[in-house]
């Protein structure tokens, strides 16, 4: 069952990347690596906000023990999702107001707004993808995938033709479209019979994800995002191009893969036994390091011709980029689907140990490796990450024997 509930997400999530896969020499042709860097700084703010408006309940929703504690679950994670978005968008038009916009990248306050909008919207999808998955509904989240990346590459191509940046709007639309039309055909009955006084009871019963598991959680996504933060700070603009073509369209497949196979494993681990449990994560470790190796070797046998033959001639300087970033990414892949087992309240401190660890490790780094060429800071942060992504390792071991 374990297997076939990874197939049946894993291939939604290869048919929703088979699209905009197919589109991506197009949209390197119409878009320029500047506008793909501006869309990868849309994405990685986005998935920082989306962790603080979840308050991490999201994760309280996958290990509800009945349907009506998970359905009232989720309706405090929509609304408190909501109303923190709020009141962060309400203080960000506050420093805009008083001439903190240099410090955001020089963007306009319209471009943070569809950040919050994004971010509030992403925090609403994976709660309702718990949800489903929490009652086995696999195939119904493998569709999202698919329409999310239907209708995504759609919308980049079509508006190509605008001032705006098509790659951010095409992003948006395909992401909401999506959302909306299983929002309403699988969710939405479900808010039937609600009751409100139950939902506040939950939602303080569960307090243990925003006070410990948030802070962990978002300082693991600060950790993740920081790289193209930084390189978009200190490097030209080119390069926070190659990174986010690399991570979008490149090695984001192999990162779509990881998160469906930790959304299954999270789920056959509710309730398993501990020799069931340890079986299931060594079983995961193997499956994903030899597909690990695969990738690897396939990026690498594209070569540089490659590159450019698939995303134009202006994308060369990619292939090296490509080529160590994707070290750090495969050790990512391995052991990133496994951190659903430091979810578990018994865990939820070990994991903040590591992500508050890693976050202050890798702001050391950029701070003493802050003069440094663009690839040499690339080669020490993969060294970095490595190294932390063991220690995660051996830190999801231990809370395996305590799970």
């Amino acid at each position: 069952m374990f297997f076939k509930n990874v197939v049946t997400l894993l291939s939604g999530t290869f048919i929703a990347q088979i699209i905009p896969l197919a589109v991506a020499p197009l949209l390197s042709r119409m878009y320029l690596p500047s506008e793909f860097g501006q869309y990868g700084l849309f994405i990685a703010l986005s998935a920082i906000g989306s962790i603080l408006f979840s308050l991490r309940l999201d994760f309280a929703v996958s290990q509800a023990s009945t349907d009506r504690e998970a359905v009232n679950l989720l309706t405090a994670t929509l609304f408190l999702s909501a109303a923190t978005a709020f009141i962060v968008s309400t203080a960000l038009f506050v420093a805009i107001l008083l001439g903190a916009h240099q410090v955001f990248f020089g963007e306009s306050y319209s471009f943070f707004l569809m950040i919050m909008l994004f971010a509030l919207l992403q925090a609403n999808m994976q709660s309702m993808v718990y949800f489903l998955n929490r009652s086995g509904r696999f195939s119904v989240t493998a569709k999202l995938k698919v329409m999310q990346g239907v209708f995504g590459a759609m919308g980049m191509l079509l508006y190509s033709f605008l001032d705006l940046n098509g790659l951010i709007l095409g992003h948006f639309g395909g992401a909401f479209a999506a959302y909306l039309v299983v929002f309403t055909l699988e969710v939405k009955n479900h808010f039937k019979c609600l009751s409100w006084r139950e939902v506040l009871s939950i939602g303080y019963e569960n307090r243990v994800y925003p006070t410990f598991s948030l802070p962990g959680t978002l300082a693991n996504s600060v950790y993740l995002q920081a790289p193209l933060l930084f390189i978009e700070a200190m490097y030209e603009v080119i390069f926070v191009g190659f990174y986010t073509l690399i991570n979008r369209y490149i090695t984001g497949p192999l990162s779509l893969l990881s998160v469906a196979s930790s959304q299954v494993l999270l789920k056959e681990l509710v309730g398993a036994s501990p020799s069931k449990a340890k079986a299931l994560v060594w079983r995961l470790v193997f499956v994903n390091s030899a597909m690990a190796i695969v990738y690897y070797a396939g990026c690498y046998l594209i070569g540089e011709d490659g590159i450019v033959l698939v995303f134009g001639e202006q994308w060369r300087g990619a292939y090296s980029v490509m080529l160590v970033l994707n070290i750090s990414v495969c050790v990512r892949f391995v052991v990133s689907p496994l951190s659903v087992v430091l979810v578990n309240k018994s865990n939820v401190k070990l994991a903040a140990i590591w992500q508050f660890g890693s976050i202050i490790v890798l702001m050391v780094f950029l701070y003493l490796f802050a003069g440094v060429g663009f690839v040499a800071f690339l080669e020490r942060y993969v060294l970095i990450d490595m190294v932390l992504y063991l220690i995660y390792f051996l830190f999801i071991l231990r809370g395996l024997e305590r799970y």
